[in-house]
Parts: structure tokens; sequence; C-alpha cells
């Protein structure tokens, strides 16, 4: 189903991570043995097919799920010696990894002092189970201790049952829906929120940077109270007051307008859905537009309808929106990535309420802040991250990737929002200050960048990178980038001398999309217009006064067929798993019509042939399939 596709392609495009393995521990109440807990854990396995379902490959290397019969889970029995016992029984059943294909998706233990089990510990692939589904698997477990008869059948839609709903009609007209709420977001996001993110990732022979990440945690226990004062005197939510903070903060330090971000959903709106025991969670996209002459409550209930439109278009196919992104990058002409993330984990129990002191927050140096150096994060493609778990007095949780904030600037973020949130809950005028004004009352300043960027299309152009791009080009003299028009018309244009006057637009653009994956702050040009001598002086209007060989957008197809060893290797791959894929290596993957679902099974063959050097999110980008090939690295045989 919808929802389990992320985690899949999780799991087998990168099998050097251990997966997002998931862990819950229940108290054993008194008086249960062993043998109690495997018969209670038996019964949930036959009564819950996600229990027992494992997610084979097809030769198309699409997966599958397959349900197998109940069976007796392994029980690992962990005595607690050290007073850390449920920490270690935990980290034993995570150190190997659960292969959604061959293994089956739940491992249990019970921690021991002397013959007493005292709790329970299940760990679980992300893909079979999300959180609440463990709250229902726990209640369940409860009552099957106490009458192992006592239960009624299950109720609600299971995921084959899911599955096979999603294909109706029905529902493919409302994914339709969803799809082109996505779309539209790609193509008004920015390319990148933080520009100067660059991403390593180990294994890969030719990439720079780290994969590092620090985390920040800090109290907040009493920032929540404050929070839903605010919302409760505004008819809001405290989640969207946390998201008003948050997004202020990142418009201010980025220099964004729009703001581009996941958001955590449930997608348990369905009633057939609620009772049901699988993996349901999934992230919206959201593109948060805040004006700069809006006053904080203006910009509070902006987000507001904008994140349920979000959680509302949450459920969608993870293969099919990436499929839409790459069409808007190559429409557009840029990288395209959210990396973002904002998770309000609402509890299932709200008994926290009642338990708050309902006092604001006086003095954000009060609070404590707890650090995490070079945390490995599961999540690979993440340069930010705020989770709020009210509930919890130190839920407040901030990741960064190391290339995108130092340490200093994390706390100058949490600072930020805890002040706003405080001045918010003490004095109601903050509700109207400007947005433009808040980086002074907050003790943040925007991040400064040189004249040679710009902004175009929301996105924050290196032109002096772009400029430099097109320069190295063969038969390229010279060549200088303008922005033309204002605002949301603003375009790109390049103009360039060149000692070839046959070059065309389409092979200017194709090098350029070539170059994203390495240099993600260009754009490609809107028009480009090629002369053939070098103007003086080297200004716009001395290059509009020279004679032009040709211009256009590039976008006119280009055709070029597979020369090179890789190429030809790449390209029979990509048949392999795509029949009848345009056989056209100036088009990216994805413009060949191949199909994102199939990508790790292609990244998989290429490894079997002994072809390393480039990972999913090469093909899933928007440069032509010629520049993917020259990433490729024949291994030697061992």
């Amino acid at each position: 189903m919808y929802s389990q596709e992320f985690y899949w392609n999780f799991y087998y495009a990168v099998p050097e991570h251990n997966g997002v393995l998931l862990d819950w521990a229940w108290t054993v109440p008194e008086g249960v043995t062993v043998a109690d807990v495997a018969v209670a854990l038996n019964q949930l396995v036959e009564r819950r097919v996600a229990l027992r379902t494992k997610y084979p490959v097809s030769l198309l290397g699409l997966p599958m799920q397959c349900v197998h019969p109940a069976f007796d889970v392994p029980i690992l029995t962990w005595q607690d010696t050290t007073g850390g016992g449920l920490r270690e029984l935990t980290d034993e059943l995570s150190r190997r990894p659960i292969d959604p294909a061959v293994d089956w998706p739940i491992r249990a233990g019970v921690l021991l002092r002397g013959e007493v089990p005292v709790s329970m510990v299940l760990v679980f692939n992300h893909l079979t189970l999300d959180g609440i589904s463990t709250a229902i698997l726990r209640d369940e477990f409860l009552a099957l201790l106490k009458d192992p008869q006592g239960l009624p059948e299950v109720i609600g839609r299971e995921p084959i049952s899911q599955a096979a709903y999603e294909k109706t009609a029905s529902e493919v007209g409302r994914h339709e829906r969803v799809l082109a709420y996505w779309r539209r977001c790609f193509e008004q996001m920015p390319n990148m929120m933080f520009t100067n993110y660059r991403k390593g990732e180990s294994g890969s022979p030719g990439r720079e940077g780290g994969t590092s990440f620090t985390a920040a945690t800090l109290s907040t226990v009493e920032l929540v109270a404050a929070a839903e004062m605010i919302a409760a005197r505004h008819r809001l939510s405290s989640s969207t007051i946390f998201l008003t903070a948050y997004v202020a903060v990142l418009s201010i330090i980025t220099g964004h307008r729009r703001c581009s971000l996941y958001v955590a959903s449930a997608n348990r709106f369905d009633p057939e859905v609620q009772p049901s025991v699988g993996c349901f969670f999934q992230c919206g996209i959201m593109v948060a537009d805040i004006l700069p002459e809006m006053t904080v409550l203006q910009a509070a209930k902006r987000l507001r309808a904008q994140s349920l439109t979000s959680y509302g278009n949450a459920h969608h196919s993870f293969w099919n929106a990436k499929e839409l992104a790459v069409r808007a990058a190559d429409e557009r002409g840029v990288a395209l990535r959210v990396g973002v993330y904002y998770n309000f984990t609402q509890p299932q129990e709200a008994t926290y309420r009642d338990e708050l002191q309902r006092t604001a927050v006086t003095d954000a140096s009060s609070l404590q802040l707890t650090w995490e150096e070079d945390v490995d994060w599961e999540d690979y493609d993440t340069d930010l991250y705020l989770r709020v778990v009210p509930n919890d007095p130190k839920g407040l949780f901030l990741l960064a990737h190391d290339s995108v904030l130092s340490r200093d600037e994390m706390e100058r973020i949490l600072t930020a929002m805890v002040t706003l949130i405080s001045l918010w809950a003490e004095d109601s005028a903050i509700r109207q200050a400007n947005i433009s004004h808040l980086g002074e009352k907050l003790g943040l300043e925007r991040r400064q960048r040189t004249a040679h960027w710009t902004c175009v299309d929301h996105c924050w152009i290196n032109v002096s990178e772009l400029t430099d791009l097109l320069c190295a080009i063969p038969a390229v003299i010279t060549a200088s980038v303008f922005s033309d028009g204002a605002g949301d018309e603003q375009t790109l244009i390049a103009y360039l001398a060149s000692s070839d006057p046959e070059i065309e637009p389409n092979f200017l653009r194709r090098r350029l999309l070539g170059s994203l994956a390495t240099h993600p702050n260009i754009m490609v040009p809107h028009r480009f217009v090629v002369c053939t001598q070098a103007p003086v002086p080297n200004d716009e209007q001395g290059w509009k006064v020279l004679p032009v060989a040709t211009e256009g957008d590039g976008k006119d197809p280009l055709h070029l067929d597979p020369s090179t060893r890789e190429e030809m290797a790449l390209l029979a791959v990509l048949e392999t798993f795509n029949p009848g894929m345009v056989k056209n290596m100036a088009r990216s993957y994805v413009l060949a019509n191949g199909r994102a679902a199939v990508v790790p099974a292609i990244i998989g063959r290429l490894a079997l042939e002994g072809y390393s050097g480039i990972l999913p999110e090469d093909l899933l980008g928007p440069q032509p399939l010629s520049a993917v090939a020259a990433m490729l690295q024949k291994c030697p045989r061992p």
C-alpha cells in the first residue's frame, strides 16, 4: 500500500543501514509467566496479518505483500543483572537488520528479574507497523493475558485489504487529486532550504561531505503550556503554534519567503483504518508561504490552513511523488529537495494537559539543553528535523546536518522559538507584530549572501558558480548570466561567446542538468543567447549589441544514443526493469519513462554486474542518463 512504499524503498535503496527499526517496551502484569507472554504474543500474530507479512521482490523489481500462516514467535529472555537490562535487551534484538523479504517482521524479548518477567520488548521494522499500531497491539496483548478468548474479531481494513482498496476507481481518482497537490508544491518550492547543504554517502566513491548530524534536546513542559495557552486564545492548536515559530525562524535564517517542509501524518482519517495494525504513517509536503507584511497571528492562521491541507494530502504513492518531483525539477532547471521536517507527536493519552503548570517561559536561558554529536540519523535525506512531543519533559528535539548549522546556530534557533512562544503567551500584542520585524525581536539575523547570489523562482542561485560551469563547456570562450524581470516573473538569461557557431541551447541545457547533482545551487537559465564574439565591455548592455548566432530555452528534444561501455551497460539494465523505455541518453531516467519503484532493483542489478558509483537519487533527479552513466565505476573483480 502507499504508506509502505517509502520504508520499502529505504530498506532496499540503502542496504548498509539497519533500516528503520522501532522498539516498544510493555510492562508485564504481576503474576504473568514467560509461557503466558508467549501464548498471548502468538495469538497477536494470528490476529494481525501485518505481524506475519513478508515483502519479497518480484522479477520485475517490485515488492509484494506475502502473508504467511501463524507461527510461534521466538522469545529472547534476558536477565536484568545491571539495572540497564531493558536497554541491553532492546539493543540485542535490534543488532541484526530485519530483511523484509526473508525475516519475520517482529522480534520479541522478555526482561527477567530472577524468574519473574517484568517487561516485554518488541522490535519491528517500520514497513510493518507505525506508532499507533503499537498502542493497539499493547491493549490487545494485555486483554489476551486476562482472557485468551475474550477479544472480538478484528475489524477495520488491514494492510492487504487497504492495498486492494487503493486500486479501486474512487481511490485512484482521489490519488490523482492528491498528486496534483504534490505537483503544485514541487512547482512552487525553493530548490533547497539550505544552500550550504552537502550530503556525503558512505561507500560511494567520489562523494564529498559528511553524513553526521548534531542533535539538541530542550525541556519543554512549560513551553508546551505556553503554546496551549496561545492556542486556546486564538482557537488554534498547539501544533500550529510550534509550526509558526519554526517556519518564522526558518524563513529568517534562510532568507526564503517560502519554506518547504515535510509534516508527519498518522493517516488515520478513514474510520476503516483507525483500528488497523500496519504502517499507515507518512509525511505530507507543505510549502509554507508567509508574507513579510503578515502579522504573527495572520501567519499562524495561514499555516494552520496549509498544514491541514498537507495532512489531507499525505496519503500518496511515494514513487509517483518522486517522479513528479523529477519532472518539476527538469522543467524548472533546478535540483529539488525538501530535507526539512516537522513532527508534532500527539500522545495517545492526553492526560498531560492536567499536569502542566499554566505558566509561560520567561527566560529562555533557563531552559536545559542537552547535546549529541555525530548522530547517526536513520533518515539519510534530512538537513533539519524538529520533533515536539508534548507529554515528554524533554520533548523539543532539533537535529541538523553538520553542513547546515553549527551548534551555536542551533541553539539560537531553539532560543528564538522559545522567545517567540513565550512572548506571545505573556503579551498578546506580539500577535500583531509583522513577520519582517521578528528577526530583531528574536535576536536572529538573516543570512547574508554576496553579490554572486540572486533569488529566482524562489530559489537562491549562485550566479558565479553557474557562470564558471558555462565557461567550462568546450568551445565556450566566455559567459555571463543576468536576471531579468522582477518578483515571480524574474528569469535567468545566459549569454555565451562560442568558437562553435552551431552550439545549440539544448546541448547547453543538457550539460547544466548533468551538473545539478554536484552543483545544487545553480539553475539552468530560462534562455541561452549564443554570440560569436565576446562583448566589450563585458556587461549586459555589451552582450545585447552583439550579433546572435542562436538562442532559445534549450527544451527542444535532443537525442543521444549510448556510446560508452558504461552508457550501454546502464541502458541494458534500465530496459530490463522498464520494458519499452525511451532509449535516449540525453533525457533523465524519469523523462525516459523510467519508474521510481524499480530503482533499488536497478542499483542492485548494476552491483551484480560489477558497477558502483551511483545512488538511487542519481536516477531520480533531472540529470540526463549520460551524466548518470559517467558516474558508474567498474569494480575490480576479487
